[in-house]
């Protein structure tokens, strides 16, 4: 089993993410890809669920948008972070306009 781990920030770069995921998770099998100026992805090899989740929450907390999940390869478990990625920017939209239609 594969676990991915997808952190997404516009003001901070490919390269300081990727350091943190290697500070993060060194010591496993993992890759990291650099996907785009604003996400970077981390694949993770016999991972516990229990260490890929308490790591995303401590991203999260700290302000990064993070997706993860996990696959019987790659391709499985990035898609998985990304659908996780995309449900937390929807539910981030719809509270700013539930947020706004509150203050006006």
């Amino acid at each position: 089993m594969v676990g991915c781990l997808v952190l997404y920030h516009t003001d901070i770069t490919s390269l300081t993410k990727s350091k943190m995921l290697r500070y993060c998770f060194h010591g496993k099998d993992y890759e990291i890809v650099v996907e785009d100026g604003h996400s970077v992805s981390a694949f993770i090899w016999n991972l516990k669920r229990n260490e890929l989740y308490q790591t995303a929450l401590l991203f999260e907390c700290s302000g990064l948008c993070t997706g993860y999940g996990f696959g019987d390869n790659k391709e499985m478990a990035h898609q998985a972070a990304w659908n996780i990625l995309i449900k937390r920017a929807l539910l981030e939209k719809q509270n700013e306009k539930e947020e706004g239609s509150l203050s006006s």
